[in-house]
């Protein structure tokens, strides 16, 4: 068997090389997860405006058939009242 001897040198490089590495990787993790904060916190702003959008159109559809119904309503007022 032959062994091959890393001098000193080399270990102290490569040993820096993989703490630069796993640094590099951890900042990586750490942008990834704001990212992902910054992400839900627009998501759950999105699902509150949707929310919000659909009371909105949700009172509009109850106040178009009120005002259909009175329509219809009036419709019928006057054809009876034209009729008399």
């Amino acid at each position: 068997f032959l062994f091959k001897h890393h001098c000193p040198l080399q270990m102290e490089e490569k040993l820096k090389k993989k703490e630069f590495d796993i640094n590099q990787q951890n900042s990586k993790i750490e942008d990834e997860q704001v990212l992902a904060l910054q992400l839900q916190k627009k998501l759950k702003e999105n699902q509150a405006r949707i929310e919000e959008l659909e009371e909105e159109l949700e009172a509009e559809r109850t106040a178009r058939a009120k005002v259909e119904k009175l329509r219809s309503d009036l419709s019928r007022e006057l054809e009876s009242s034209r009729r008399a």
